[in-house]
């Protein structure tokens, strides 16, 4: 099975996976309502971006069994 390697994807990913750990020390920190809601933005960004890579790859996998 093949993996989808999109510039994209990998950017966001990495993008939310370097903002996790600030927003999350400061969200505690603080205990700001708008800091955890942001938090759980980015958790579900990231959440969504890992099913859409899922998919990808899924349907390229078999696309390629097609060929």
């Amino acid at each position: 099975m093949r993996t989808t390697n999109s510039p994209w994807v990998i950017l966001g990913l990495v993008l939310s996976g370097l903002a996790l750990p600030s927003v999350l020390v400061y969200a505690v920190g603080h205990g700001d309502v708008l800091s955890l809601a942001i938090l759980g933005v980015l958790l579900g960004v990231l959440g969504v971006q890992y099913r859409l890579h899922e998919r990808l790859s899924r349907l390229e996998s078999i696309h390629g069994e097609d060929r």
